[in-house]
């Protein structure tokens, strides 16, 4: 018998073994698109943690009274940053555009907010 034709397995037809083919092209789109939105919730989280690390690191600078530049690229680039000092504390935010899917999905503005007690003698 040429390997061409061979017989179904004892207990399938034709029939059922195409139907396996069709489920899995029902099945597969939804399993990428939970992969996907796996990996854009990760995405989301590394830049949460990002922002608000850089959040701390540019409100401890301001409160010693120093540069802030250099700590805010912690964040990355494209952030936009806010420091505001009212009394004893500094406070700032920090905000964040991060693509979901690099380039084919939305953005999500991500921030992180912190306040240092500013030290003495620079109030």
């Amino acid at each position: 018998m040429p390997a061409d034709h061979r017989e179904p397995a004892a207990g399938t037809s034709a029939r059922e073994r195409g139907s396996v083919t069709a489920e899995f092209a029902v099945v597969l789109p939804v399993v990428l698109l939970a992969l996907l939105s796996i990996v854009a919730v990760g995405v989301l989280g590394a830049a949460t943690v990002r922002v608000q690390q850089a959040a701390g690191a540019v409100a401890r600078e301001a409160a010693r009274g120093g540069p802030t530049e250099r700590a805010a690229s912690f964040a990355g680039d494209g952030v936009a940053v806010s420091v505001q000092r009212s009394g004893e504390w500094a406070q700032v935010t920090v905000t964040s555009e991060v693509p979901l899917w690099g380039l084919l999905g939305p953005s999500i503005t991500v921030s992180g907010e912190a306040a240092a007690l500013v030290e003495a003698g620079l109030e």
